[in-house]
């Protein structure tokens, strides 16, 4: 196994340690120095060549002040013995025997076998992309690519960014995008090819991302010794306000790509949480805007950086993006997020602790810079910070009352550098500019689920491959270069794919991110390649519609089949009510015409009991005379003629209805006054019960229980 891959995995180790309880990180990474601190055995302790031999194994900006503060912790694990004290200065004697390498846990040695199927899956993702240029790296060698690529994304140290001291402008004329260096000497093809596979393994859920988190996490610990944090005391609670830079703030806003928003947004959530204002100078939305129009004024296919990504990949729409160039302040304070109008002319009271002459001197060292006003914007934050905290010093990051946090790497080094030269901080004092990865770090190692949350690395992985994976703006150019050898029509043609996201990744696959392998000989058949991408792409889209079309219609269709079941079922359940109401109803009248039968019926006997008395005593009229005297005997007579005269008329005339009329009558005069007493007269007159004249009765309502039918269903819903 290589060396770097045997370091990370002793990173990993540790990352295992600390995720486990441990709060004391720095205690945590002693192992790092256990097997360098050997080389000095039983000679006196030098804290200086000490120094040298670390940042040389690990690359980290380690100093001797940084030594004399590990010194207590390898005088406690026995690798040192104090030989001598002055009063004044200390003397050392290394002491340490039989040092070992860290022995690996069960998840160390997991990593060591995930790193090798890892490899075994990165060439088979190489021949699906199949760049031009030929990859020339044994399995080893990949492992140990990758893993120096994972722990590397986003850091950054002072050799490399003299190397990389002056960027070339990449978003228009202001070039806030500063390149942030990686600490380390891969190739840009290494680079491409780790970004690229990482992100596949992302995007098609590989259980191996969970290493890489592991591995991106490891190199996260490392910068607690790059820049020598202190995260031992837990926070929850901080008064910091935390200014972004306009870089970070565009981030944020999601006009660089959804990957980078994420990891910015999870560091603003994490620093709100625990009570940080965030905020943004004005001088920095004024740049945003800048940054933004300078975008968009190019033609579409010449647009490059991370804005232009964006739109290319419909992350950000152009239209959007135009309306934060119009006021990002708007924006930002939809975020929670406010503007401080800051000017360098403002409290007098405050220059001292940043004076004209140090502004005019920071501005004269930022060299990444190729235009005085990205200079201005930056050295007018570092001074607002300076006046702000007004002389006071922290060790720590959460009690330093106002930070800048940017991308930049060259700047928060320089800050620091310039600020510790001037004589406003000591070496230990938190700086007023610091990288966004330092506050991320801080924020994961202090807060919350802390270390034990891979959530950060996760977020700060992608955004790192998002950012490799920008395009090139060396291909664009070269591109556009060698289609002067195509016709007219193809050259148009591939004006139109640099716009589209698809083509533009198959050229940075076919090209691994690299400008000199396109060529007059092959730039016909990279064309081709993209426009054949294009057109897939354009298929999977019509399919998809196609499929999303069709899912939706089977969607509609259920859901009107169910409405028509639930409409019918209730239709059902609404007749059935009203046809049990009616049948209450009717049998309600069905009891009231059997009790007026029944007294109809009582009434025609009474009736007829009387014309039977009549005629009897009509037919004893005569017989009567003899034994009847006085006033009695006349009406006696009276009524027997009137009686006999009536009968008569009724038998001559033939008049036999009268009397069924009577009866009729009397029936339907009691039957309304007993629904008035029962309150069934609105019942009775939409009923309208039929009187039977030859039964001498009203006719009983029919049931209505048998109309009652039940609903229709679907048996199956389509």
């Amino acid at each position: 196994m290589a060396v770097l891959t045997r370091r990370t995995l002793r990173v990993f180790a540790v990352l295992e340690d600390c995720r486990k309880g441990s709060r004391d990180v720095l205690e945590a990474l002693l192992p790092f120095f256990q097997p360098l601190i050997v080389d000095f055995e039983d000679r006196v302790f030098d804290p200086n060549a000490f120094a040298d031999l670390v940042a040389n194994t690990y690359g980290w900006n380690f100093t001797s002040d940084i030594v004399e503060e590990l010194i207590p912790r390898f005088l406690d694990k026995g690798w040192l013995t104090q030989i001598a004290n002055d009063g004044q200065s200390k003397s050392y004697k290394v002491t340490v025997q039989n040092a070992e390498e860290v022995e690996y846990d069960e998840r160390g040695n997991q990593l060591a076998d995930a790193l090798s199927e890892i490899a075994d899956n990165f060439f088979l993702f190489l021949e699906t992309i199949s760049p031009i240029s030929t990859y020339k790296k044994t399995k080893a060698e990949f492992c140990d690519v990758l893993v120096e690529w994972l722990v590397s994304i986003d850091a950054y140290n002072e050799s490399v960014l003299k190397k990389n001291a002056i960027q070339k402008n990449t978003e228009g004329k202001f070039n806030i995008y500063q390149i942030l260096p990686d600490g380390t000497d891969l190739s840009s093809d290494d680079k491409y090819l780790c970004a690229r596979f990482v992100k596949y393994l992302f995007e098609t859920n590989s259980t191996y991302t969970e290493h890489l988190c592991g591995i991106a996490a490891a190199g996260l610990l490392t910068e607690v010794v790059r820049d020598f944090q202190k995260p031992v005391t837990q926070v929850d609670d901080s008064d910091l306000e935390i200014y972004l830079d306009s870089s970070v703030a565009l981030e944020l806003l999601g006009v660089s790509g959804a990957l980078a928003c994420s990891n910015v947004l999870a560091v603003v959530k994490n620093a709100k949480e625990i009570g940080c204002k965030v905020k943004v100078f004005q001088k920095s939305t004024e740049e945003m805007q800048k940054v933004l129009d300078a975008v968009l004024k190019r033609p579409t296919p010449a647009r490059i950086g991370r804005t232009a990504d964006a739109i290319r990949k419909n992350e950000a729409s152009e239209a959007y993006v135009r309306e934060v160039a119009r006021d990002p302040q708007l924006f930002l304070k939809k975020l929670g997020i406010g503007t401080v109008p800051r000017t360098l002319n403002q409290y007098p009271n405050e220059h001292d602790f940043f004076n004209s002459d140090m502004i005019e001197a920071s501005i004269s060292k930022m060299s990444w810079h190729l235009e005085v006003e990205p200079k201005v914007h930056d050295a007018s934050a570092m001074a607002f910070i300076m006046r702000m905290r007004r002389g006071n010093k922290q060790q720590d990051i959460f009690n330093s009352k106002r930070i800048f946090v940017t991308r930049n790497g060259s700047l928060s080094q320089m800050a620091r550098k310039f600020c510790i030269g001037e004589d406003l901080i000591d070496r230990n004092t938190v700086p007023p500019i610091i990288h966004q990865r330092q506050l991320a770090m801080a924020l994961w190692l202090r807060t919350g689920d802390g270390i034990s949350s891979m959530s950060l690395p996760r977020h700060m992985m992608l955004a790192a491959c998002e950012q490799v994976l920008s395009v090139n703006p060396t291909i664009i150019d070269k591109v556009k270069l060698e289609a002067r050898s195509l016709t007219k029509e193809k050259a148009e043609q591939l004006d139109v794919l640099l716009t589209i996201d698809r083509s533009v990744q198959l050229l940075q696959d076919k090209t691994l991110g690299i400008s000199s392998v396109i060529t007059a000989d092959n730039i016909e058949e990279l064309s081709e390649l993209m426009k054949r991408e294009m057109s897939a792409e354009i298929k999977e889209r019509a399919d998809k519609n196609v499929a999303k079309v069709k899912k939706n219609a089977g969607k509609r269709i259920n859901e009107a089949n169910k409405r028509r079941i639930s409409a019918e079922s209730r239709e059902h359940e609404l007749k059935s009510t009203l046809l049990r109401v009616e049948q209450e109803d009717l049998l309600a009248i069905n009891a009231l015409l059997n009790d007026a039968n029944n007294r109809s019926k009582k009434e025609r006997i009474i009736i007829y009991i009387l014309i039977a008395i009549s005629i009897f005593i009509a037919a004893i009229a005569g017989s009567l005379q003899e034994f009847l005297t006085g006033l009695i005997r006349w009406p006696v007579l009276i009524f027997s003629a009137v009686f006999i005269f009536l009968m008569s008329a009724i038998q001559i005339f033939g008049n036999n209805t009268s009397l069924k009329k009577l009866f009729a009558k009397r029936a339907k005069q009691s039957l309304t006054s007993m629904a008035e007493k029962r309150q069934l007269t609105e019942k009775l007159a939409k009923f309208e019960p039929c009187w039977d004249k030859n039964s001498k009765k009203f006719m009983y309502l029919e049931s209505v229980e048998s109309k009652i039918e039940p609903p229709q269903t679907q048996s199956k819903l389509l």
